[in-house]
């Protein structure tokens, strides 16, 4: 499962320190519900892991929930940056998803891809949404990154987003 942030001007050059502000600036509320927010870099991919705080879990919630005490499989994050590369991701939201979309929602989407600049990619296993955790730690992130770089964001089991001064937007759904 992917959420992608679509920014219509530069973010980076992004390093781990400034993902993670970026994350917390969105979750002000975070350490009331995880106990760590780590970044670490590996090449060229970023990895995002989390704990849940024990003290913050509640009945109801699923096991997953409960194994993220411990931690486990973190995130993994893809910048695009290259200006070919973005334009051949583009090309392909544009034919695989978009292509004879006639909706409002279609030509606002075409029209902000069309001026992406860099794209980030956040790669989930079911586990992160199966947690209730995780998600919201990839979405914060999304969210902050487009807003930042003027764009938008993609949930695959949502939609497309445009980020606004009080939350999101839905532009097009699946």
């Amino acid at each position: 499962m992917w959420i992608t942030a679509y920014c219509c001007q530069p973010v980076g050059p992004l390093d781990c320190s400034a993902l993670k502000e970026f994350i917390k600036k969105e979750m002000p509320a975070w350490a009331d519900w995880y106990s760590r927010i780590s970044v670490t870099r590996s090449a060229k991919l970023f990895h995002l892991n989390y704990r849940v705080r024990k003290d913050a879990l509640y009945d109801g919630l699923p096991a997953a929930s409960r194994a993220r005490v411990r931690g486990g499989v973190p995130i993994v994050l893809d910048p695009i940056t290259d200006p070919h590369d973005v334009a051949g991701a583009v090309q392909e939201q544009l034919e695989d998803y978009l292509k004879g979309g006639r909706s409002q929602g279609a030509k606002a989407v075409r029209e902000r891809l069309a001026a992406a600049r860099e794209i980030y990619s956040f790669c989930l296993k079911q586990g992160h949404y199966d947690d209730r955790f995780g998600r919201a730690v990839a979405f914060s992130a999304a969210q902050a990154l487009a807003r930042e770089g003027k764009g938008l964001l993609r949930e695959d089991e949502l939609g497309w987003l445009a980020p606004t001064r009080s939350g999101n937007e839905l532009i097009l759904r699946w």
